[in-house]
This record gives C-alpha cells, sequence and structure tokens, in this order.
C-alpha cells in the first residue's frame, strides 16, 4: 500500500528529508517538500536560497553595490546602502544621478546639487545661505560703533525720515527712567537734535513716517501713571502737538502703528480696533474682519504689495499666537503661511527695499526666552534668515529701513537689561 512506514513490495519505511515530507506511491519511496521549499535533487531547498534559486535551483550572482536575492522563481538584486537601482545596475546616491529616474539634479548657482533620500536638494557654498530654492548672498548683522550714540533703551521707536535721509529715535525707557529725547542717524553716527518744543517722556509710543507729507507721526506712550492719546509730528527740526476732532484712545503696549503708502494714511490698530490718520483727523474704520487680540504685536507696511502686515502679540494667554494678518485698506485678511516664526511678543518688525521683504527680528516667546532670529515675510510664506552673527537676544528693541544706505537699523531692546547698541542688517 501506500503508507510511509512499509511501502512497496518490500515493505520499506520511508526515510525523512530533510525541510520535506515522505511520501509513497505505493511502489517506491519519494518525498514533498514543505511549504517554503522547492525541491533541487534529492533534497528540498529554501525558495529564497540564492545558492539554489527556482525550478533550476541555480546560484544567483552578485552585481556591483548589490546583495543577491531570489524571490522563489528567478534571481534578482537588491542594491546596498549609499546605492540605488539605475536600469540593471546599483549606482551610488548622488547627484548625478538621483532617484528611480536616476536623472541628474539640477545645478544651483552659488552652491551644489546633492542627493539625498532619492530626493535632489542643494547645498550652499560659504557666504551663501539657502533661500526660497536658491542660494543667496549670506544676509549679515553688523554691530557698528558710532562715536556718538543715545543712552541705552528699550519701548523707544523708530523711523525712516526720506526727506532728510536720517533715521529718527524718539524717547522709550531707559536706566534712569523714561526719556523724551530725539535722536537722527545719519548712516554713521548717532546726533542728538534739541528741539524747541518735544512730547513729554514717555515709552511703548509708535512712530511712523508719512512720507504723503514729509511728516513723522507720533502717537500714544505710557509716562508710568497714564497712557498718551496725543498725536505729534516731526518736520525734520521740531515736534508738533496736533490737535484732531477725533482721536483713538490712549494707548501704549496694546497699539501699533505703520504708515499705508498705497493709501496715504497713517494705521492704528488698538486692540481689534483700525483707526486711520489723514494729516487732519483720526478716522475709526470697520473692517468685517480683524484681529482677535492685540497687545505687543509687530506691525509694519509691505510696499511690494500694498499690505498692512501684521504678525504675533498675545492676548494675556500662552501659547502666544503665530498668526499673520494683512490689511488690504478695507478689511483684514488671516493668512495661512506653510511655515511661520515662533508665536511671540514684542519683536522688531520693518519693511526692506532691497529684497522687498517684511523682516522681523527677535521677541519674547511662550517659554519666557528672549529670542534673537531673523525672519522674513514675501506675501506667501515665512522664511528663516541664517546669519553668521546676531544681535543678541531680545524685545522691545526698535528698527527701520534705511532707505539712503539700503540696510535695516536696529537699536536697542531689552536683554535682561536695557541695551544700546547699534546693528545694521544687509540683505
Amino acid at each position: 500500500d501506500a503508507s510511509v512506514a512499509s511501502c512497496g513490495t518490500s515493505c520499506s519505511a520511508c526515510t525523512s528529508v530533510a525541510n520535506g515530507t515522505p511520501s509513497c506511491d505505493g511502489i517506491r519511496c519519494g518525498f514533498t517538500c514543505n511549504a517554503g521549499f522547492h525541491r533541487c535533487g534529492s533534497a528540498c531547498a529554501d525558495n529564497t536560497s540564492v545558492a539554489t534559486c527556482g525550478t533550476s535551483c541555480s546560484a544567483c550572482t552578485s552585481t556591483a553595490n548589490s546583495t543577491p536575492a531570489c524571490d522563489g522563481v528567478s534571481c534578482g538584486f537588491t542594491c546596498n546602502y549609499g546605492f540605488h537601482l539605475c536600469g540593471n545596475a546599483c549606482a551610488a546616491d548622488s547627484a548625478a544621478n538621483c532617484g528611480a529616474t536616476c536623472s541628474p539634479c539640477p545645478a544651483v548657482a552659488n552652491g551644489q546639487a546633492t542627493c539625498s533620500a532619492n530626493t535632489c536638494g542643494f547645498s550652499c557654498s560659504s557666504g551663501f545661505e539657502p533661500y526660497a530654492g536658491q542660494c543667496i548672498a549670506a544676509a549679515t548683522w553688523t554691530k557698528l560703533t558710532p562715536a556718538t550714540s543715545p543712552p541705552a533703551r528699550y519701548r523707544h521707536a523708530m523711523a525712516y525720515d526720506s526727506l532728510h535721509g536720517r533715521v529718527l529715535l524718539f524717547g522709550g525707557n531707559g536706566t534712569s527712567g523714561k526719556l523724551a529725547d530725539t535722536w537722527e542717524w545719519d548712516g554713521t553716527t548717532w546726533a542728538q537734535r534739541a528741539p524747541v518744543t518735544s512730547p513729554a517722556p514717555r515709552d511703548n509710543h509708535q512712530l511712523v513716517y508719512d512720507a504723503g507729507r514729509d511728516r513723522a507721526v507720533l502717537f500714544g506712550g505710557y509716562n508710568g501713571t497714564a497712557s498718551f492719546n496725543e498725536t505729534w509730528e516731526w518736520d525734520g527740526s521740531n515736534w508738533t502737538l496736533r490737535t484732531p476732532a477725533t482721536s483713538p484712545a490712549a494707548c501704549s503696549s496694546n497699539c501699533r502703528m505703520a504708515y499705508d503708502a498705497q493709501r496715504r494714511r497713517v494705521l492704528l490698530v488698538l486692540g481689534s480696533e483700525t483707526w486711520e490718520w489723514d494729516g487732519t483727523n483720526w478716522t475709526k474704520r470697520s473692517p468685517a474682519t480683524s484681529p482677535t487680540w492685540g497687545v505687543e504685536q509687530a506691525l509694519a507696511y509691505d510696499a511690494s504689495r500694498g499690505r498692512v502686515v501684521l504678525f504675533g502679540g498675545w492676548a494675556y494667554a500662552t501659547p502666544k499666537p503665530t498668526d499673520t494678518w494683512e490689511w488690504d485698506g478695507t478689511d483684514w485678511t488671516l493668512r495661512s503661511p506653510a511655515t511661520f516664526p515662533p508665536g511671540r511678543t514684542s519683536p522688531a518688525m520693518a519693511f526692506g527695499t532691497v529684497r522687498n521683504r517684511v523682516l522681523l527680528f527677535g521677541g519674547f516667546d511662550s517659554s519666557s526666552k528672549f529670542l534673537s532670529d531673523t525672519w522674513d515675510w514675501d506675501g506667501t510664506t515665512w522664511s528663516k534668515r541664517l546669519t553668521a552673527t546676531s544681535p543678541s537676544a531680545r524685545d522691545e528693541a526698535a528698527m527701520a529701513w534705511d532707505a539712503q544706505r539700503g540696510r535695516m537699523v536696529l537699536f536697542g531692546g531689552w536683554g535682561y537689561m536695557a541695551l544700546g547698541d547699534t546693528w545694521v542688517f544687509e540683505p
């Protein structure tokens, strides 16, 4: 009978085979290979064995930079780490033949093409930084040592006076208390002015330059006891207190200001309120949508796109929001950039015309840490700038774009002490 214990006329017991099961066809002994194995001569071989692959039981040969493989039917190979399949060979992961298509990566000016994880990329040469898919000249922060400088301070305000080609600075909080001094930066040094009339000492005031009327406009501030709702203007030699029929409420850290050049209006954001100054009077606007908080945020006019940009701030809660808002002259729009700075209060922010970007520096984050990072906004997303040097971490600094010299000027701030350093950023 077909019993493996007494097979055929000899009644012999069929012997076992490694990885197989004995069998008897009624005449003679045999065997069947277990699952995952196949017959090679008088033995059962592993289906994936590269030494005995497929029904031919052939040995799989190796290919350079690969490991032989068997899928149970035919021989193949897998490329070693650091190599990938290009046709019938394994090529090194490189910019010359990157990814599944084995295509060369595009050349990058001022940098080198790279290939990582089968994806093309690039690295920048020394002196350049990656920015928006290209290598641009690395931005630099440079600390200056002017012969004369304002005393250390924070919560002051600066604006660029385009008529006189000077950066204007007023007030702030110094080591001796609230300040009421007026200074100008000419690109080389600071000079203190001596106007006949001047706003009273204050900090947390707002200052912008109304280019349509060639006047710097100052609003609000805090004297240590109360906030102001005064409107002052600087004509290059003296301060004048204006007396508009209508005015926003007194404010300090809860308001921010920018000059909207396209609409020739000074824009003031006070909490969730939006106001405009036309040189004669303040008008409260009624947008359909408004930012939902208004304390210690940053505000700047994007001249390349005709939008006022607002970032950061808080509503006495942590974490601080990372929202980016834009004003188009009629309404506020909450933007949704793919990349954005961490939330913060009291950063410095201004628009630069060399690269047509809004630049943001520093601030105070949700973990109670002063920041020293530099970001810019191109109207679509935020990009972190990589600089070899940087001002120390701080908030409540002031920054203005020096259009005549094509660089950003930053002065002072608070970093566990009042600061009195002058820095320039060259994009």
